[in-house]
């Protein structure tokens, strides 16, 4: 009885050991059979963990992509990280939700490792079992070789059209379509505007750093430059033609002249680079007056206590300038520092804002008066991608005869679907 109503009741067994009892008033049916079962039948198709694997050849070391995984990796992937640490000196981890439903992680190990153990590592995890990675040589090493291959995955499995019109975040999105309705817009901006988690916390340490640069005096003595370089590091240097992997961005290096570049590749601890911790690849022309940033890892998660190189970025990049300008050129020339292929999640967020729906645009950001966090200069200088340059000629505002960052430059390249920016200096 229910409120006074007599409600009738039918059991429905779904197999010898087990009974559903469902009742039937005025608005509830009676369960059958066939639908519990289909029911059973769903969720355990729902808890079937899911997983796509490719790894590649980075010439140092195997960079993994382990990606459609659905939900079963652990809080930001720890689950999945602590075992893949099991297979060797594990670098370069990175995270990130591609959508509601998957989550993608990323990470580099040692050629030393042993077949089978990434593998084994996801399953141990809680992914599934008799996954096989994919291997891809170096003609596959480059962001748009990668991304080519983890597209078509992407593409059949979900999106059913080309992944950059995905490179949105579903809050960005959301946080996008209420903006396009609010009445505070003026043209493209919001008075007060509403902004990503990672703008409204990166520019206001944009604004701290470019304060303390500005509060520098010229005549206050520089920070000491790296000393003992040669013996922390394994270091190697040889030329490269920057038409070849740095084509994307080379009609905005000095003019579009593109000269031939120094490619300086180091990494930590010093030895064998199957022990490498840490790894950092950049390249400087004296002859551009140029500083590009091409991938830096410094190593072990800070927040857990593990290893990491001993040195700041921007520390070890002010050592390699001075040396490439040792024999020939001025170091207070320094133009422009290009960070190249931005991967960092909380950057990302801040230039997909910035740059809304244009491609192949760049967009020129400058630092204003007034300071208002509302500039997406100061979100930019401020991100982790951002503020190893504010530090760089902060830190040696004597030497570069006063420069700092007058201005940041962004664009998103849809043919490599990859973010640059880069910090012009005056």
């Amino acid at each position: 009885m229910q409120n006074g109503e007599v409600v009738a009741c039918a059991t429905s067994s779904v197999d010898s050991s087990k009974s559903v009892t469902a009742c039937q008033g005025s608005s509830t049916i009676v369960s059958t059979v066939s639908s519990i079962a289909a029911a059973a039948s769903s969720s355990a198709a729902a808890a079937v963990p899911t997983a796509n694997c490719d790894f590649f050849d980075e010439g140092l070391f195997w960079h993994f992509e382990v990606y459609n995984i659905n939900g079963w990796a652990g809080a930001d992937g720890s689950s999945l990280k602590t075992q893949e640490k099991g297979c060797g000196g594990l670098t370069g981890w990175g995270w990130r939700v591609d959508d509601s439903r998957y989550q993608h992680a990323s990470f580099n190990l040692p050629f030393t490792i042993k077949q089978g153990c990434v593998e084994r590592a996801i399953k141990s995890a809680g992914g599934p079992g008799g996954l096989a990675c994919k291997g891809h040589g170096l003609k596959k090493r480059s962001v748009q070789g990668r991304a080519s291959i983890i597209k078509e995955h992407l593409r059949a499995k979900r999106y059913g059209r080309p992944l950059s019109e995905h490179r949105f975040t579903h809050q960005y999105l959301e946080e996008k379509a209420i903006l396009a309705t609010s009445p505070n817009i003026t043209g493209r901006s919001l008075v007060p505007r509403a902004h990503t988690d990672a703008w409204n916390r990166y520019a206001p340490k944009g604004i701290q750093y470019y304060n303390e640069w500005r509060d520098r005096s010229t005549t206050q003595e520089d920070k000491a430059a790296l000393c003992n370089f040669d013996e922390t590091y394994s270091f190697s240097q040889d030329p490269l033609a920057v038409t070849g992997p740095y084509e994307p961005i080379k009609p905005y290096i000095n003019g579009g002249k593109g000269q031939t570049y120094t490619n300086f590749r180091w990494h930590w601890p010093k030895g064998p680079t199957n022990t490498a911790t840490a790894i950092f690849w950049n390249n400087v022309s004296p002859v551009d007056n140029v500083i590009i940033a091409f991938s830096n890892d410094r190593g072990g998660d800070e927040e857990e206590g593990e290893d990491r190189s001993p040195d700041n970025w921007s520390d070890m990049l002010w050592w390699l300038w001075l040396r490439a300008t040792a024999e020939a050129g001025d170091k207070s020339a320094l133009g422009q520092i290009f960070r190249y292929n931005v991967d960092n999640d909380a950057s990302k967020e801040i230039l997909a804002e910035i740059l809304g729906d244009k491609q192949d645009e760049v967009v020129t950001l400058e630092p204003d008066d007034a300071q208002s966090q509302d500039n997406g200069f100061w979100a930019l200088l401020g991100c982790p991608n951002g503020t190893g340059m504010i530090h760089l000629v902060g830190d040696h505002k004597k030497a570069l005869n006063g420069k700092g960052i007058n201005s940041i430059s962004c664009i998103y390249n849809s043919r490599e679907d990859q973010y640059y920016m880069w910090g012009n200096l005056a």
